[in-house]
């Protein structure tokens, strides 16, 4: 857990992480701006619920990865 913190969506103390992803921002003027993105992962309410990585179908991975080395991807 991450001791102090509380989820700002439901106010659980059972945060799984918070993470800090950079990007940019562009103001009216078109000048970019570093910023700092938070994305908070709750186990109380995170909409998509545990996170888990996808099976993966290697039949269509080896497909794409011979297309791209055929450039036609």
């Amino acid at each position: 857990m991450t001791g102090e913190w509380t989820c700002h969506r439901c106010g659980a103390d059972t945060l799984l992480a918070v993470l800090h992803v950079p990007g940019t921002w562009t103001n009216a003027t078109g000048t970019r701006f570093p910023v700092v993105h938070k994305l908070v992962v709750c186990a109380a309410c995170d909409p998509a619920g545990p996170r888990t990585p996808a099976a993966v179908d290697e039949d269509v991975l080896a497909a794409e990865a011979d297309a791209w080395h055929r450039g036609t991807l």
